[in-house]
């Protein structure tokens, strides 16, 4: 093999090497991402399960959750 076609064969080797590397690195950047998703998903889903949402969590704290008692004044 000639000279020239063995440095563009290693051009070549590494131009695939770098592009594999960005490769897995998107890969693993993404396999990340979805871990994140599925364990936000579970966080969300356990607690609207156990009937703790944004805004039962509002009603309470500002006292109008449906049943809510409220003061009255006798004469």
């Amino acid at each position: 093999m000639s000279k020239e076609n063995k440095e563009i064969i290693s051009e070549l080797e590494g131009k695939m090497l770098d592009a594999l590397a960005r490769f897995l690195m998107l890969t693993a950047r993404d396999i990340q991402q979805q871990e994140e998703i599925e364990k936000a998903a579970q966080l969300t889903k356990n607690n609207t399960c156990a009937g703790v949402t944004s805004s039962s969590v509002s009603e309470k704290a500002s006292g109008t959750e449906q049943g809510a008692s409220l003061p009255l004044k006798t004469l």
